[in-house]
């Protein structure tokens, strides 16, 4: 077997081994100290291993790597939804800076989720006063908390691709980059940004029926009443986003929030099978969370009722045994597709958010619903954020451990 090292993967040094990004299937690993030795061995040039050659075939499969057999064969990376720790670990491994910071390009947004969790920072007041100078406090916080992967997001970028673009080019280069975004907007706008540099593009979907999608992902017609014309709807936006994002070669996921509207197992093949149509292999679940627009018209619903019974969109208490089922059959299909799934309830004070006028926030989880904390950061105290954020909370959210139920690592055969 012959194998050299990728030059797009993202890398740092951990007290436990390495913490490392594959750009284009938008996923996090983290190494044990034995694999992380055997990735630095690994150099640009191909080398042949005559040994450990099921651990580097397992490497090459999740994109860490590049490996060809000895009948000259290339390993193709392959669709992956376990666990991301990779190695030997007892427990949760601590990482002593953020993973993954969301960093707001703008607090402007085409849509009106019904579930959206981040409305008190894209109040009227805020996206009104928004001016150019804020992006430089944004990039400045995010900077400081040296972080693997930085998510521009907001507020949707495609609203302010000026200021979206300003980030990025502030970002530093020895991070990747991850443009979030609602899919809703121009086109041109966006293949300027992903040509900027490295970028993997995440788009979101909650539904294949564009009844169902624009019921939980409505446009704000409102505020932007020009993306409404000839009966456009949120989704058809998104398939020409997916189609030029693929086009450019760019790494493309989509992402789900998982309502009563959508969580049967039914309606999740249903939808894994559309994205299989359209080409995308990289798919990312987020449980519906007690916070922000939903926590309010749960609240008021109660109200009404008299009773909370049916008044959220919250899904089934069901929902993360049928997310199971749903990678379990997409495993057992042979499908090449990644499944990663995130659940805010058991990994309260996980995510790093940068707002769009350079505050910094932990969302946290307090009684009955998620929340958000503002803190007050200084570049010399980064381990004593810790103390208000959920270390193994973020790992784990991070690294698909969410409502995983089996072993917490896979170990390689490295013999």
């Amino acid at each position: 077997m012959r194998v050299r090292s990728k030059s797009n993967l993202v890398f740092r040094r951990e007290r436990f081994g390495m913490s490392v990004y594959v750009p284009e299937r938008d996923d996090i690993f983290l190494l044990d100290e034995q694999v992380s030795n055997l990735l630095d061995s690994i150099g640009p040039d191909w080398t042949n291993f005559s040994s450990k050659k099921s651990g580097l075939d397992v490497l090459a499969s999740l994109g860490i790597i590049e490996a060809v057999r000895s009948s000259g064969t290339p390993i193709t990376q392959r669709g992956y939804s376990g666990i991301h720790l990779i190695g030997k670990f007892l427990s949760t491994p601590i990482v002593e800076r953020p993973l993954l910071v969301n960093c707001f390009a703008t607090s402007w947004c085409p849509l009106k989720c019904v579930y959206c969790h981040a409305d008190d920072l894209m109040d009227p007041k805020t996206r009104e006063n928004e001016h150019p100078d804020q992006i430089n406090d944004v990039a400045e916080v995010a900077k400081n908390l040296d972080a693997l992967v930085y998510v521009v997001t907001g507020g949707d970028p495609l609203t302010r691709p000026e200021r979206t673009l300003a980030l990025i080019n502030m970002i530093p280069f020895d991070a990747a980059v991850v443009l979030d975004t609602s899919g809703v907007g121009q086109v041109d706008d966006m293949v300027r940004i992903l040509e900027a540099r490295s970028i993997h593009v995440r788009v979101s979907v909650d539904s294949m029926n564009p009844r169902i999608n624009q019921k939980l992902r409505p446009l704000n017609k409102k505020i932007f009443p020009e993306l409404a014309i000839d009966g456009r709807t949120s989704l058809d936006y998104v398939e020409k986003m997916l189609v030029a994002g693929l086009e450019l070669g760019a790494g493309v996921s989509v992402q789900t929030v998982v309502t009563k509207h959508n969580d049967s197992l039914r309606h999740m093949l249903d939808l894994r099978d559309w994205l299989l149509s359209r080409g995308v292999r990289n798919w990312v679940l987020h449980i519906a969370t007690n916070a922000g627009m939903a926590n309010k018209a749960f609240v008021a619903k109660k109200k009404k009722l008299g009773n909370e019974t049916n008044a959220g969109i919250f899904p089934s208490p069901n929902t993360s045994r049928i997310l199971r089922k749903l990678v379990d059959l997409t495993m057992d299909e042979g499908i090449d597709m990644d499944i990663r799934t995130t659940n805010a309830s058991p990994t309260p004070n996980s995510v790093f958010l940068v707002g769009s006028v350079g505050s910094l926030f932990v969302q946290g989880f307090g009684p009955g619903r998620v929340d958000k904390k503002r803190l007050s950061f200084h570049q010399s105290d980064i381990s004593g954020m810790w103390g208000t954020f959920s270390d193994a909370g973020h790992v784990s959210r991070y690294t698909n451990l969410d409502i995983f139920e089996g072993p917490q690592s896979m170990q390689l055969d490295l013999e």
